[in-house]
This record gives structure tokens, sequence and C-alpha cells, in this order.
């Protein structure tokens, strides 16, 4: 489920929140039945001009998926229609040969794979981890995958790949450490001695809506960044008592 974004409709949408009216928001006092009116009444103007609709999205091929892996998952699927068509002992064993082929390979590959990342240097978390989670199962993995990747020696190998990888990143981290560093040469010395909170503006508010990445993605809420750039002026001054109300 998604928001469509008709082109044109930024202005519509605009000027519809620029005259609604939000004095049920700016009179309650509590921020939970504020911030549930607020999206009420958004959600409410963003159903006129961007409605809800189903997509549909294509799953992502797996990096470690090669051709000859598809190629044995075809003749994986035709063996079992033949057997289906005709259940002779020949059919079946042909069957279980496939099956027992396209297993095989691919604990190889996604073996292969896992060292590769692991392995190869990486100045960057962010994409180590977004490696990581193309291989790490997950609730939605189907069982039988998870029975034919993970055997119990696999795990140990994969997690001893991990654990080299993180112990010779903690050395080189412990490398470029300056042992001789005292508290004075620490940023946090330059900072005020008192805290004190600091008055969210509007313009506050609007240069952080602009720094967002253009998204039609959206959340639980069903509120896209796309929407709050195009309306930002008209939102910001209502975002900021949500803020503020907080």
């Amino acid at each position: 489920m998604a928001r469509s974004h008709p082109a044109g409709h930024d202005g519509a949408v605009a000027n519809d929140l620029a005259n609604t009216d939000w004095s049920s928001v700016l009179a309650e006092q509590d921020i939970d039945t504020a911030a549930c009116l607020f999206q009420m009444i958004l959600n409410s103007v963003l159903d006129k001009h961007m409605p809800i609709k189903k997509i549909r999205t294509k799953t992502h091929q797996k990096p470690w998926v090669s051709n000859e892996f598809l190629s044995l998952i075809d003749t994986k699927e035709y063996r079992a229609k033949q057997y289906r068509k005709n259940p002779t002992e020949e059919n079946k064993n042909a069957l279980k040969l496939a099956k027992k082929q396209v297993c095989q390979l691919k604990k190889a590959l996604k073996k292969s794979y896992i060292e590769t990342t692991l392995t190869r240097p990486r100045n960057d978390p962010k994409k180590l981890w977004r490696s990581i989670r193309t291989f790490w199962p997950n609730s939605k993995t189907n069982n039988s995958y998870i029975n034919c990747i993970n055997s119990i020696t696999e795990e140990a190998e994969i997690a001893n790949l991990m654990n080299k990888f993180f112990c010779e990143r903690g050395k080189r981290i412990q490398e470029q450490i300056n042992t001789n560093a005292t508290l004075k040469d620490f940023p946090y010395q330059h900072l005020p001695p008192i805290f004190e909170f600091q008055e969210i503006t509007v313009k506050d508010i609007t240069d952080v809506i602009t720094s967002l990445s253009s998204s039609p993605a959206s959340s639980v809420d069903q509120i896209t960044t796309l929407m709050l750039k195009s309306a930002k002026t008209e939102l910001a001054p209502i975002l900021q008592y949500l803020f503020k109300l907080s």
C-alpha cells in the first residue's frame, strides 16, 4: 500500500492545507491527542488528492544467485512437473537428484558470497551491515530454505569469519587511537557548562524538511517526505506547536 503522487497535485494539497481548520489541534494540550488529530486532518486532505493504492513490488534477487543456480531451479521445476504427470521411480529419482544439486549449489554460492563480503576491506560500516543483511535469515525466510543452507558446520564457519573480521577491525581502531590523549583534548570541553533548551522555530522545521530525501515511501501513517516537502510552509507552524507541546 502506498500513496499515489499525481503530477500537478502538490499545489492543490498545499492550498487545501493552507485553508484547513487546525484549531482543534492548536487548542489541544495533550501531545498524544494533538498528534492524533493532526494525523487525521492531514490524511483526510491527502486521501482527497493522493489516495492510497495497492502496489506490486518485485522481489530483489539475492546477490549470490548465479545463472547456473537459476538453470538448476528450472531443471528442478521441470523434473517436478514430469513426476506429477508420470510418478514413476525414474522420475522420482531424477527429481531428488535435481533438488540435491540445487541445495548443494545454493550452500556453496552462499558460503562464497559470505566469505567475500566479510573478508573484503570496508571503510563504511553501513555498507557492511547492508551486505550482511542480504544473507542473514529473517522471520519471513522459508523454513526449508533455512534448513537447507544452515548446517551446524556452516554456522560455525560463518561465526568464525565474522569473529575474525571484527577482531581485525578492532585492532585497526586500537592502532589509530592516541593513547597519550587527555580529557582536555576532547571536543566536549568546549561546550557551554550549562545545558539549556532552545526554542524550535518555523525556519528550523522547514530547513529540516527541505533536507529530507524526496521519497514516495511512507511508514504506517502514510505520510511521505514528498508530501511534507511540497507543503512545508503550511505544515511547519502546526508541527512547531506539536514540538513545543511535547
